[in-house]
């Protein structure tokens, strides 16, 4: 324990246990200073980072969800958050305090939830949930849930197709919440092929008619007070009469790719279209562009975003656009000059949704990283934008 050529001086016990406890101390006191210049000395355990606290702007995280949240919700009264995964669940929180207040089971991953405009329906719209395979086919619905208790209102079943899978990856109401109009995604075992739009009449549970588009996953908005149904058509956006399904009038930049995702300002007076271009799978760009809805005029087409975006929503002011993309980071737009005015990070994989409070004071994104996180607008329109 102690080296030979000191023998001479350590014949006492006392002698030697002094030099033990030198010995030991000297030990430890160089363990100590290999742990913490670890890093550089390769000694004894690395010194691992703590990760960063939330950003100042972020107000809250909802954990629960065990896969990626597809989409979110607000209720018109603001005191109810909806969220769709891809764990076969809707989860209702209370998002002044993040409590969890209800968690409804789907048969398939759940890809759009909305609120009626009354709030006392939320409709939930589910992937097809067989494996891919040559044999198969298989279909997602559309379910109507009474809000307050939780119970199944109805059920729309997308029709099938042999050998196709059909996910329904959009929902959204009708000003009066009496008709629900449903993207419809299609998907063999080797190619997608070109989805639809189905019309169903929420009060009698009928379809009430279907558009057949040249995109494969499909988003649509209600128009003029739900006379007109804009939907993503490729790399145009197609307006249709609701009552009719007649073709009315196409949008188009034909530089931008594929139109991706759709969103209608509070007055009803501005499109914004999501539109992302790639090539061979390699992604070439994504922008935003603002359409005057009664002229077909284009406002502003602007870009920030390192790859596609996923899901658009205006502030209840319209003054705000909020963009969530695949590059995980959240954008804020002026509303018409496409002003960037920020950028939210804190997700750890891509933001699916975003959708603004009616009170505009708080924003709910939800991401591939299986979480909820609700922003503080107030906070967040104060950062300098990051581009």
């Amino acid at each position: 324990m102690y080296p030979k050529s000191l023998d001479p001086d350590l014949k006492s016990s006392a002698t030697k246990r002094r030099f033990l406890m030198g010995f030991l101390v000297v030990s430890l006191g160089a363990l100590l200073v290999a742990g913490v210049v670890g890093t550089v000395m390769n000694w004894g355990s690395p010194v691992i980072p703590t990760e960063p606290g939330p950003a100042p702007e972020e107000r809250i995280t909802l954990r629960g969800h065990d896969a990626a949240v597809n989409s979110v919700a607000f209720a018109p009264d603001g005191r109810t958050l909806a969220s769709g995964s891809s764990d076969r669940t809707v989860k209702l929180w209370d998002p002044a305090t993040g409590r969890e207040q209800m968690t409804l089971w789907e048969r398939g991953p759940v890809l759009a939830v909305a609120f009626a405009p009354d709030g006392t329906a939320l409709a939930s719209g589910t992937a097809a949930s067989k494996p891919v395979r040559p044999e198969n086919s298989d279909a997602g619905t559309v379910k109507l849930w009474e809000t307050g208790t939780g119970t199944e209102r109805a059920i729309f079943q997308v029709p099938l197709i042999r050998y196709a899978f059909r996910s329904v990856c959009s929902v959204t109401f009708a000003p009066g919440g009496k008709v629900l109009a449903a993207g419809v995604s299609g998907l063999t075992a080797d190619t997608p092929f070109l989805g639809t739009v189905i019309l169903w009449d929420t009060g009698v549970d009928k379809e009430l008619r279907t558009f057949q588009i040249s995109t494969a996953s499909p988003s649509a908005a209600f128009l003029s007070e739900g006379k007109t149904l804009a939907v993503t058509d490729g790399a145009k956006v197609t307006f249709y009469e609701a009552a009719t399904g007649k073709k009315q009038a196409f949008f188009q930049r034909r530089d931008h790719g594929a139109v991706t995702t759709l969103a209608l300002s509070p007055d009803g007076k501005i499109l914004a279209a999501g539109e992302g271009k790639s090539e061979a799978g390699k992604y070439l760009g994504s922008y935003v562009t603002l359409w005057d809805v009664a002229t077909g005029k284009e406002l502003a087409t602007f870009q920030g975003h390192a790859d596609h975006i996923e899901s658009l929503a205006f502030a209840p002011d319209g003054k705000v656009l909020a963009t969530g993309s695949q590059d995980a980071t959240i954008k804020l737009w002026e509303v018409p000059t496409g002003k960037a005015l920020a950028t939210l990070a804190g997700h750890a994989g891509p933001v699916l949704s975003v959708a603004f409070a009616p009170d505009g004071k708080t924003l709910a994104s939800g991401s591939k990283d299986g979480t909820v996180k609700l922003w503080d607008m107030a906070k967040a329109l104060k950062q300098k934008a990051v581009k």
